[in-house]
């Protein structure tokens, strides 16, 4: 069974609406949480735990600066086909397989958070895929050779907010090519994605007015 909810852009994070509350879609966190005990999801009931290292959604609310009931993650969208069109404000999500046309990128995943390759500089970069990231991430001392886009700040489970430099870089995904505003992780931050053997985070600056596959039980991800 296929199932379409709405889907929405607030304070640069996508959510979707279920039953009235909104939930952010993270393939970047490996556990779901949030206020809700359970969630029904195409035909399927997800357990749901109230806290993630130590973030409930009462707390989450605060610093997405949006009335948030909690987060979806890889752990359950890893189970599903799951189509992201942010042309239309629809998210989909499907046990049977779902399809959409274009630029096919593979995927690889560490505990369940999405990997793909990405080309910079001319090298290969293993970087996270990150829906839920307002910005990219790159731990290398070259960004600081691009355009300047002044500072941001940011927040990660376990570190809660930080604020980075960041810049414009110039990416590339199989054929398509982005310029995305990236910034650097607070050290801690930065040791677990080396040991997690990533050179940083793609942010969702790569989603807006297009359709996302996000098909991670077939090891794709389809820019449409």
């Amino acid at each position: 069974m296929k199932m379409q909810l709405p889907l929405s852009f607030q304070n640069g994070h996508y959510f979707t609406t279920i039953d009235g509350a909104d939930w952010i879609i993270d393939t970047g966190s490996p556990t779901s949480f949030g206020t809700s005990i359970s969630l029904q999801l195409a035909d399927q009931k997800y357990e749901i735990v109230a806290e993630y290292m130590g973030l409930d959604g009462k707390e989450l609310s605060q610093y997405v600066n949006h009335p948030t009931s909690g987060i979806i993650g890889s752990d359950i969208l890893n189970d599903l086909d799951v189509i992201l069109d942010t042309r239309n404000n629809i998210l989909e999500l499907s046990h049977d397989t779902l399809s959409v046309h274009g630029t096919t990128v593979p995927l690889t995943s560490v505990l369940g958070v999405p990997i793909v390759i990405a080309i910079i500089e001319n090298a290969e970069h293993q970087m996270f895929f990150d829906t839920a990231s307002p910005i990219s991430y790159f731990q290398e001392q070259s960004l600081a050779n691009y355009p300047s886009l002044g500072e941001f700040q940011d927040f990660y489970p376990g570190y809660r907010r930080f604020t980075t430099a960041t810049n414009r870089l110039p990416i590339e995904l199989e054929s398509e090519h982005f310029e995305l505003r990236c910034g650097t992780l607070p050290q801690p931050l930065a040791m677990a994605l080396s040991m997690a053997g990533a050179s940083g985070i793609i942010g969702n600056e790569t989603m807006g007015n297009r359709i996302l596959g996000y098909f991670s039980r077939r090891n794709v991800l389809i820019f449409g």
